[in-house]
């Protein structure tokens, strides 16, 4: 039948696909930005928050607590959070769009 003549040189053409070295370095690449950008990501998340909360909130030792500025303090904080988090799930699809540009380039995962 002529569709089987049709689907036989598809699935020969899909045989005949040679590993691409240039994609796949570029896909190593995207993949190593991405791990890179994770590990950037961890380092801020470990400077942030190994702050005594006494110190990230600004709280003294002696004085009266200044609701207003604690409550300032504790919406940095939180918005430090949100964009670590952020960073995180960016740094993330960057490597997995690294993995899969390296198996495009080697003909997997079509």
């Amino acid at each position: 039948m002529p569709g089987d003549e049709v689907s036989a040189d598809v699935t020969e053409a899909k045989a005949k696909v040679r590993p691409d070295w240039c994609g796949g370095l570029v896909g190593i690449l995207v993949f190593l930005v991405g791990v890179g950008l994770l590990l950037y990501t961890f380092r801020l998340a470990l400077n942030i928050l190994s702050v005594e909360p006494r110190q990230a909130m600004g709280l003294q030792q002696k004085e009266p607590v200044d609701i207003v500025r604690s409550g300032q303090s504790f919406l940095g904080l939180l918005q430090n959070v949100l964009v670590l988090t952020l960073m995180a799930g960016v740094g993330g699809l960057v490597s997995a769009r690294g993995v899969r540009l390296y198996g495009a380039s080697r003909g997997c995962g079509e």
